[in-house]
């Protein structure tokens, strides 16, 4: 026989036989085997049908056909998908999922064995580990646990570890945190570290300072003490406090050693707690010459308190360039405070997102006006030319918001989303303060708390009648709004006619969702 190999990339890869009858009354036998195709060229003639050599030889090509069949099937049952997934794609299905059944996955193949070690998110909280709640289960339970972290930590062979989270909420684990952070600190390759603790408040040990690769902080409830002497935390571009004790000493003291720092949030959750301490010589004027690639910035009221206590300028020295996000609590009996408020929106030409939570000081002894402390007219110069979304928040009755917000949205002209938030504030929205209002790029409109007064409907009104490109007014209502009275307001609403700049405006009123 004269045999001829073929490619055969372009044919399928099961195996098949086929005789082909040519003119000069031969026959080939076509077969696959080794990823080619062979062509078997005979020169005898075609049997006769009723020969038993004929017969048998049918019989044996046959027999190799199902034979190579059934190879080639159990082949590709043996390969299974999961088997064959790229080690990217691996760590991203084992970063979705909670550690414990992450490390599960070690029984599904081979290659799925060890893949947990190199997982770059590591999440831990204290209750993988469930127990009775009395006093030695929780031994047990703190020793379960700080075993499984440190099982995980271990064995890791990650070339970093982009995220390293735990949360405790109810466990005391002080040493077993000494101990993680200080490991940690050993390898020194955490990109993200987050430490949420709920029962108590916990201090950081020394060797948290030494994390030297950390771009991302994230502490809650803790005590943060930098040491005299540390080494720069020249990655760090973001940090959030909420509930964390710091001195303004200690807080200038870590600042200085964030040349890259861009996003700052110094809130908290427990109201009546102030969380700075140290005299007023570090103000909110030291700290922006700190952090000069500043973009976002929170600050809640505890902090405000201190830092703006040794006054504002009219403007600061140097402009925020880069500052996109500005959120704040200010208290409007304060001077201090909404001096700030002004002089960051003057020092800042590329404010985008401004967030103000006003309220009152129920401690002051002479409650203050627009009058006696803040002349509006000395800052009718504001500039908020990129200003795009404003959010408000409003827990002060004070004559004195309404006119401090009507500034804010008069200089905004190119606002497309505004939410406010009433809180039985519903003198706030009066119509007649916002007849002259330009809102010719106003997109979306929220307005939460609302009781239905005349004034609040009246609003509504005047805006949807000025607002050119008006896509969605969204209205939540008050928990004391009736049935009949939400009927009414419907009515008045969508069947009464009122002037409307964008007919297709949607109009949506819901309820709070009950917690």
């Amino acid at each position: 026989m004269d045999y001829h190999v073929l490619n055969s990339t372009k044919r399928r890869k099961s195996l098949f036989i086929n005789f082909l009858p040519n003119t000069q009354n031969r026959f080939f036998a076509i077969s696959k085997h080794n990823n080619q195709i062979i062509r078997l060229k005979t020169q005898s003639q075609t049997p006769p049908k009723c020969s038993i050599q004929y017969v048998m030889q049918m019989v044996i090509f046959l027999f190799c056909f199902f034979a190579v069949l059934l190879e080639e099937a159990s082949k590709k049952m043996s390969s299974d998908i999961i088997s064959t997934l790229p080690n990217n794609i691996i760590e991203k299905i084992l970063t979705l999922m909670p550690i414990q059944d992450a490390l599960r996955t070690s029984i599904l193949s081979k290659k799925w064995r060890y893949s947990w070690r190199s997982m770059p998110k590591l999440v831990f909280t204290d209750n993988m580990v469930t127990m009775s709640s009395n006093h030695l289960c929780g031994q047990l339970r703190k020793y379960k646990l700080a075993s499984a972290i440190f099982h995980v930590l271990l064995f890791h062979n990650g070339p970093t570890i982009l995220k390293f989270k735990f949360c405790c909420f109810g466990l005391q684990m002080d040493p077993e945190f000494d101990q993680i952070i200080s490991y940690l600190a050993r390898g020194n390759k955490v990109k993200k570290l987050c430490f949420i603790i709920k029962k108590n408040c916990y201090k950081l040990p020394i060797s948290f300072f030494s994390l030297q690769e950390l771009e991302v902080i994230h502490l809650e409830n803790c005590i943060f003490e930098p040491p005299l002497i540390f080494d720069k935390f020249s990655w760090l571009r973001k940090m959030k406090f909420m509930d964390v004790e710091v001195s303004a000493q200690m807080l200038e003291r870590f600042l200085s050693k964030c040349p890259l720092l861009k996003h700052i949030s110094l809130n908290r959750s427990k109201e009546g707690t102030d969380y700075v301490a140290g005299g007023n010589k570090f103000t909110f004027v030291d700290l922006l010459q700190r952090v000069p690639l500043i973009q976002d910035l929170e600050i809640a009221d505890c902090y405000m308190k201190y830092l703006c206590a040794g006054g504002m300028p009219y403007k600061l020295p140097t402009s925020l360039v880069h500052l996109k996000y500005l959120c704040m609590d200010v208290c409007m009996t304060e001077q201090n405070e909404i001096s700030f408020v002004l002089c960051m929106i003057r020092s800042s030409p590329l404010l985008g997102k401004l967030t103000l939570r006003m309220y009152d000081n129920e401690k002051s002894l002479v409650p203050q006006t627009s009058d006696n402390f803040l002349d509006l007219e000395a800052y009718l110069d504001l500039n908020l030319d990129r200003l795009e979304i404003l959010d408000i928040e409003i827990y002060s009755n004070l004559p004195l918001v309404k006119d401090f917000v009507k500034l804010i949205i008069a200089k905004s002209p190119v606002l497309k989303k505004v939410r406010i938030v009433l809180n039985d504030n519903s003198n706030f929205l009066d119509p007649e303060d916002n007849l002259n209002l330009t809102l010719d790029h106003l997109e979306t409109l929220e307005i939460e708390m609302f009781s239905n007064s005349p004034l609040e409907m009246e609003f509504v009104k005047v805006i949807m009648a000025k607002s050119l490109v008006l896509k969605k007014v969204r209205i939540e209502l008050n928990d004391n709004v009736s049935v009949d009275e939400e009927v009414k307001m419907l009515r008045d609403l969508v069947l009464l006619p009122f002037p409307r700049a964008s007919p297709s405006a949607k109009l949506i009123i819901e309820r709070p969702e009950a917690s």
